[in-house]
């Protein structure tokens, strides 16, 4: 065996235990998962549903903006082991502690004096409350990145696990106990976020109270806002990717219809499991792998080979068994199915735009990743409008689809062109599959 090769086996065996163990602990919250949804749609119904949706709408699209791309940095530097651990994490403080303050001044302003022009129908109390999460959240996503970056998986992952298991504890007992309804459901939230929060923290608390050197720390929060910006803009456009239909469809529609659509979405995105895990070991490996192209060059293939074949066959089994879910939700959820169908062929297509995507982020090729995100987004409201004002929430969901498949081919294209491998090369099984 060459030395070339057994360096590849190398790099594939322990990227694939990485993998197999990442994607293990989702799994597990499959199941919970589902369990979540089903209280969420059973106790709120399709309107309150769609209101507890708009809500933690609002933290969502303040943490895209001011997260400042320092996520992605984390993961980026931390995978090349170009700056100090310790470093990097309070540099991170820092930048939490100005990012609260701005977003925080952001959400005051929507809320008093914007409140039924952008989020109609929405009580404010929902929104005061989901905004409490912001703070948490933020510094989750920041800590999460960290773990990610110094490819301690076992945490990270726990994480993972432990948020969804908590929120079907604490639903359970908010909504169902406490009879708090959407009020409930946003505690949960809160509450939920927050034990992710305190066990990050418990395992990154050394780090916080080691004295580090401020001229490094500063050093840091300049690298890694050079880096965040450019990688924010893409991660800014595709958030809205993902929620603009949520949202326009409020605001032609109401909340009940966005109920009926969330519980399809929620569904579908039980399917990005498989490639969430894989990108999360991928980010940071690739990025490791700086000097090694030919490594690179043989996993992110076989990484898109193995999430599309895994997330196709989920696909099909979610199909087999979304009617009777659907049903088992309430009374009007049924309508819901046909909206999953729908969406189906574009979350199956849009695993592989997020290993591509990785990949790209990871050689530092960020310009590519804010074109097809810009591009996709402008399909999208193309052919929202086209269709949504005929075939309503069906239309929503074929522009959506529509718009998922784009952003794979297009990330697809600029892969190649990076990387010169041709299509046979990327998707055609070798031995090391």
């Amino acid at each position: 065996m060459s030395d070339t090769t057994s360096k590849n086996n190398l790099q594939i065996g322990r990227l694939s235990f990485n993998i197999a163990g990442t994607l293990a602990r989702r799994l597990i919250t499959l199941p919970i998962g589902l369990l979540n949804v089903f209280l969420l749609a059973r106790i709120l119904g399709p309107t309150g549903l769609g209101q507890y949706n708009l809500a933690i709408f609002l933290p969502l699209f303040i943490l895209t903006f001011f997260n400042l791309g320092i996520p992605p940095a984390n993961v980026y530097y931390l995978g090349r082991n170009a700056n100090d651990v310790g470093d990097a994490l309070q540099a991170n403080i820092i930048i939490w502690l100005g990012g609260i303050f701005i977003g925080t001044v952001v959400g005051l302003i929507i809320i008093l004096f914007f409140p039924n022009a952008l989020f109609p129908d929405v009580p404010l109390v929902y929104l005061w409350l989901a905004l409490i999460a912001y703070p948490i959240i933020l510094l989750s996503k920041l800590f999460n990145s960290i773990l990610q970056g110094i490819q301690n998986f076992r945490d990270f992952n726990i994480i993972a696990v432990l948020i969804p298991i908590a929120s079907l504890v604490l639903i359970f007992i908010t909504t169902v106990i406490l009879k708090g309804q959407v009020v409930g459901a946003l505690i949960t939230y809160i509450l939920s976020q927050f034990i992710g929060l305190i066990f990050a923290i418990t395992r990154l608390y050394h780090l916080i109270l080691k004295r580090q050197n401020l001229s490094k720390i500063i050093e840091y929060i300049k690298k890694a806002l050079t880096y965040g910006w450019k990688a924010n803009l893409s991660n800014l456009i595709t958030f809205f990717n993902y929620r603009i239909d949520v949202y326009l469809i409020n605001l032609f529609l109401n909340p009940t219809s966005v109920g009926l659509y969330f519980a399809a979405v929620r569904l579908i995105e039980l399917l990005w499991i498989p490639s969430v895990a894989v990108s999360t070991v991928m980010n940071p490996r690739i990025s490791e792998l700086y000097e090694d192209e030919e490594s690179r060059q043989s996993l992110t293939p076989l990484a898109a080979r193995f999430t599309f074949i895994i997330t196709t066959v989920l696909g099909l089994i979610m199909l087999m068994v979304g009617f009777p879910i659907f049903s088992l939700l309430g009374i009007g959820y049924e309508n819901s199915y046909p909206i999953f169908v729908v969406l189906m062929p574009g979350s199956i297509l849009i695993s592989l735009s997020r290993i591509f995507a990785n990949d790209l982020a990871s050689r530092g090729h960020l310009k590519f990743n804010v074109y097809t995100a810009a591009m996709t987004f402008v399909i999208e409201i193309i052919f929202i409008l086209l269709l949504a004002p005929q075939y309503k929430l069906i239309g929503f969901a074929v522009a959506t689809s529509v718009a998922y498949g784009l952003q794979t081919f297009v990330s697809l294209f600029f892969y190649i062109r990076v990387t010169n491998l041709s299509i046979m090369k990327i998707f055609m099984p070798t031995q090391l599959d």
